[in-house]
């Protein structure tokens, strides 16, 4: 019995053809829920079942942008053990924890 993921129909497609495949995902965006993180990451290890690699980011408000006085949506300790065990099975590379960091840093002033 195979077990299936629901994703979004556009991401079907990337399925079909992510042996190779080199995504590339944001977590943080202001309005970002759990249910975003948990669909992302269920396809993020998905795609790495199929030899795709990720290239995850973290949500910076960089100043002189349309986005620089929002607020990034930090993520929880158990998104980033997830992250650091995709990054330990090669399918996830990316400096989102140093992104998130900065982002911090940011907001926090």
């Amino acid at each position: 019995m195979t077990s299936r993921i629901a994703l979004p129909l556009p991401w079907q497609r990337a399925v079909s053809v992510a042996s190779g495949l080199r995504a590339r995902r944001v977590f943080g965006f202001p309005g970002e829920t759990a249910e975003d993180r948990t669909a992302t990451l269920d396809l993020v290890e998905h795609l790495g079942t199929r030899g795709a690699v990720t290239n995850m980011h973290f949500f910076m408000p960089l100043p002189g942008t349309a986005l620089a006085g929002a607020r990034p949506v930090f993520l929880s300790e158990g998104v980033r053990r997830r992250l650091d065990r995709f990054a330990q099975q090669g399918i996830l590379r990316g400096r989102w924890r140093r992104q998130e960091k900065i982002s911090r840093k940011w907001v926090c002033r």
